[in-house]
């Protein structure tokens, strides 16, 4: 409500330029400032550097995992708790837990996991040697970030139709080395005690009916975002 009068006395102050800011305006969320993009998506700078960081510095770890694969991951786990919560299917509790806002896959992660994609590459492609990522952020939402969840599919490696999105995904979590599974586990939001630890949640998490709904629920997202 207080909110609510907030944005009444400004608009009455100034209701040129409320509605030219309106669009980008900054609110606080998940413990940082979020900022609108201006066309449906929203920046949490935080969760985006440290996603593109991932994909242009070499890394024994698949680049997804800096950014979508590891927020999937958690999206499965809280499946799997929703489901005990609430008693409901699993599928019921993934399409309640993908894109959810106060969860670890809102549409807010994921706008952050996609623009991480294509910022990267316009890091990794700058000539400048002290503002590549400023020069990147800039290009980025100035001429591609419409087409935000195109990064997606392609990262994904899938056409852009829900079958083979969810085919792609669905057979995605691939078998990998301990090595490998220790440093993507410390990039979780709840990291693991040990590497056997993390392989015993990753074959679990393969193996559940929580993983198959979050990939089914992932895909149309994805499919709905791209219409």
């Amino acid at each position: 409500q207080d909110q609510e009068q907030d944005q009444e006395q400004d608009q009455e102050q100034g209701p040129g330029l409320y509605e030219r800011l309106y669009p980008y305006l900054i609110y606080e969320k998940k413990g940082g400032h979020i900022i609108s993009d201006g066309r449906g998506g929203f920046i949490n700078l935080k969760h985006l550097a440290a996603a593109a960081e991932g994909y242009f510095t070499a890394s024994i770890a698949p680049d997804s995992w800096y950014g979508w694969a590891a927020d999937m991951a958690s999206a499965i786990e809280n499946t799997e708790r929703y489901v005990a919560s609430e008693n409901c299917s699993y599928q019921d509790a993934a399409i309640a837990v993908v894109g959810a806002d106060e969860l670890d896959f809102s549409h807010i992660d994921m706008c952050a996991d996609a623009d991480a994609i294509k910022i990267a590459e316009l890091i990794s492609a700058s000539t400048s040697r002290t503002h590549s990522f400023s020069e990147a952020l800039r290009n980025y939402y100035d001429n591609y970030a419409g087409d935000r969840f195109r990064y997606l599919i392609d990262d994904i490696g899938c056409k852009a139709n829900i079958t083979d999105i969810e085919d792609k995904l669905i057979n995605g979590l691939d078998v990998i080395s301990a090595e490998v599974a220790w440093t993507i586990g410390q990039m979780i939001k709840n990291p693991p005690s040990s590497i056997e630890d993390f392989l015993n949640r990753l074959k679990k998490l393969s193996s559940s009916d929580a993983y198959t709904a979050c990939c089914t629920a992932f895909a149309h997202y994805l499919y709905c975002e791209l219409e």
